[in-house]
């Protein structure tokens, strides 16, 4: 297991929950509005799309990769892409930004179930376990602010809410252990994602911890924080590739088509 947390830390760290899952506050020129959903149903590159966005200037606010390696990436004011993901994912994205409602997060099981958290704090799933639809609803009737969704490969999940709350089912035991110490300690949860052999969870001002991840992803982790980049998420696929959002508008990845 590895961990990189600043010596100040504790004083840094934020209070209170979090409203938007993975968000990162950054100086600089705020990205154009966008309006509208935007699906791509050709062969087309994740990475293409993540570099025109970044020439562009526009704020790329999360990914999400389905077992078969399309992705929805959200960014702008609330707009999204989506590359070869479940008819119905791509209709409700679109329902719901046509409506208005901020997508926040989106997330895919492996058996091509999907979440997505959006308003305020809604939630709208299909084809997900139903202890974990079960969860979401008691979370939401008991106000808390759910921000993140992750899945194993295998099939466990994972909600994280409030500041650091989180309610699992089958993922592994070392991320439980960090979990819970880093509850214990007040750290907030930022986000979370499973690769097929560990975990790494970004939590506090910019630290990560991981277990089991590919050494490039570490390498990356250690080289965006000594360089004081804010990451903001980080997502595997499920052929082994990886990819760390940061900054405002920033991605590296490894093995991402």
């Amino acid at each position: 297991m590895h961990a990189i947390r600043p010596a100040l830390a504790a004083a840094r760290r934020a209070a209170g929950p979090l409203v938007l899952a993975l968000a990162a506050a950054l100086a600089g020129a705020a990205a154009p509005p966008l309006t509208g959903a935007q699906s791509t149903t050709t062969p087309v590159s994740i990475v293409g799309k993540l570099r025109e966005l970044n020439q562009a200037a526009v704020e790329i606010r999360h990914i999400a990769f389905t077992p078969s390696v399309g992705a929805v990436i959200l960014h702008g004011r609330n707009d999204a892409t989506w590359i070869r993901v479940p008819t119905s994912t791509g209709d409700k994205l679109r329902e719901l930004i046509n409506a208005g409602s901020l997508i926040r997060y989106v997330a895919f099981a492996p058996d091509g179930g999907w979440v997505i958290l959006h308003g305020t704090n809604e939630a709208t799933w299909n084809g997900i376990p139903t202890a974990l639809a079960d969860k979401i609803r008691e979370l939401y009737g008991a106000g808390n602010q759910m921000k993140a969704v992750a899945f194993t490969p295998s099939g466990g999940w994972i909600i994280l809410h409030g500041g650091n709350g989180a309610n699992w089912s089958t993922v592994p035991q070392t991320a439980v252990d960090k979990l819970r110490e880093l509850n214990q300690a007040g750290e907030t949860f930022r986000g979370i994602a499973f690769s097929a052999g560990g975990w790494v969870l970004l939590h506090g001002a910019n630290e990560a911890t991981w277990n089991g991840i590919p050494q490039g992803t570490a390498d990356k982790i250690r080289e965006l924080y000594a360089a004081g980049n804010q990451m903001k998420q980080i997502a595997f696929t499920s052929a082994g590739g990886w990819i760390i959002l940061h900054g405002t508008n920033a991605a590296v990845w490894s093995n991402v088509p």
